[in-house]
């Protein structure tokens, strides 16, 4: 499987960029077909802790590191709590992992349930990727 959602267009499940979707399926193929040693696909959520003040977010599929597709800060990172409730989360790159934190204060003491990361039909702004290029993979975690 490979990540695609930034080369697609956002009313049509079939992306018109036909090219760079099968490069990223012939990466995957590379690596678990053939068991090339090569970065094969971006960044996937292994795990999240709690801190003291948010979140850190831990990571497979690194490559040489974490980093934007375009250089500018973090996007689509939510957090979302007990009652449904969605709130933006300001994401920072820290070495090999992401520290999350609320935008804005909470407007009730309701914790934070889960978190999710390019969660929606159209996220063809969401940057998060490895230095390979490859995106990272959306997702949808509880928090615990």
């Amino acid at each position: 499987m490979a990540v695609t959602y930034d080369v697609g267009e956002w009313n049509d499940l079939h992306p018109l960029d036909k090219a760079s979707v099968g490069k990223r399926l012939a990466f995957v193929a590379r690596k678990v077909v053939y068991g090339k040693n090569i970065v094969y696909t971006g960044p996937s959520l292994r795990e999240i802790k709690k801190t003291e003040d948010g979140y850190r977010l831990f990571y497979d599929n690194q490559g040489s590191g974490l980093t934007t597709t375009n250089n500018q800060p973090l996007r689509h990172f939510v957090l979302v709590d007990a009652d449904g409730t969605s709130t933006e989360a300001d994401a920072v790159i820290d070495g090999n992992t992401i520290i999350l934190k609320a935008a804005s204060p909470k407007d009730s003491d309701k914790p934070y349930t889960e978190c999710r990361y390019a969660y929606a039909a159209n996220q063809e702004t969401a940057n998060l990727c490895n230095k390979e290029g490859f995106p990272a993979a959306p997702f949808r975690k509880m928090l615990t």
